[in-house]
């Protein structure tokens, strides 16, 4: 009993960090449609800070 009620939960951790990557990899990618959209003029995406001038 011990063991299935481990094994759940692990499968329960995977699978919010799964959804929580999926669903940062989103915004980033919202982010980044509106800052091209907007054709520069708004924020710079919070996945790119750090990177610009970097060639992307």
């Amino acid at each position: 009993m011990k063991l299935w009620l481990a094994v759940i939960t692990l499968c329960g951790l995977g699978g919010m960090w799964l959804y929580i990557d999926i669903t940062m990899d989103m915004d980033d990618e919202d982010q980044v449609k509106a800052f091209i959209e907007s054709r520069g003029k708004g924020p710079v995406p919070a996945s790119w800070r750090g990177e610009v001038g970097k060639g992307i």
